[in-house]
């Protein structure tokens, strides 16, 4: 998962309709809002980022989750933030990603991460994709194991083929917080492929890290 490059000004963001249907999951622990099904092995919940601890350091800690059933699934993208606990070399976190397809019975890994051998920051972003030739059925878990640190913000994104081409008009609403004020804006997007530029609000300029490895 990439973060914006914002500069001062206006900034523009498009939105691209492709027929194709996008279900976002995403944690927002430091809210009180958990992923669906979401259930921990050895983890405590903090009010402070990483929101998600071992309790022990002496395992890993074990989040599971389950992801949205779709008959027409084709890609699944899956973003991970870890971060170092205080006083911690971020070079020791280990971050493991498996799927289970028979509601926990049987897992397979998909991929094991460790930090990019320069980073420093406590924070770092962990990406996977998985192509999907087929349908992920109901029951369907997404396990993530951490080490060495913790879990700030979980995200997964599902992309399937639409059921049908809208037959008018698509409404794109973008929701977002300014502090703890909610905000919204709408764009009308054409029926069939077609791309909108959606201007972005002027604000003042941000600095983001880039740290961790990215799939």
């Amino acid at each position: 998962m990439a973060l914006p490059r914002l500069v001062a000004g206006e900034n523009e963001f498009t939105v691209t309709v492709l027929g194709e249907a996008a279900m976002m999951q995403n944690s927002a622990w430091h809210r009180g809002v958990a992923l669906p099904g979401e259930a921990h092995e050895n983890l405590d919940v903090h009010e402070e980022a990483p929101y998600l601890r071992p309790e022990s350091g002496t395992r890993p800690g074990i989040l599971q989750f389950a992801l949205p059933d779709s008959p027409k699934a084709k890609q699944l993208r899956v973003s991970v933030l870890a971060r170092a606990l205080p006083g911690t070399d971020p070079q020791g976190i280990r971050v493991a990603l498996s799927m289970s397809e028979d509601g926990g019975e049987s897992w397979k890994e998909l991929r094991r991460f460790v930090p990019h051998a320069e980073q420093e920051d406590a924070r770092m972003w962990f990406n996977h994709r998985v192509d999907i030739r087929g349908a992920i059925a109901r029951g369907t878990l997404l396990q993530v194991a951490v080490e060495g640190g913790g879990l700030e913000r979980v995200a997964t994104s599902l992309l399937a083929e639409a059921d049908a081409a809208p037959a008018g008009g698509l409404r794109v609403t973008h929701h977002w917080l300014e502090g703890n004020e909610p905000k919204a804006a709408v764009r009308e997007v054409d029926g069939g492929r077609e791309e909108r530029q959606m201007p972005g609000a002027r604000r003042a300029p941000r600095t983001f890290a880039d740290p961790g490895t990215v799939d």
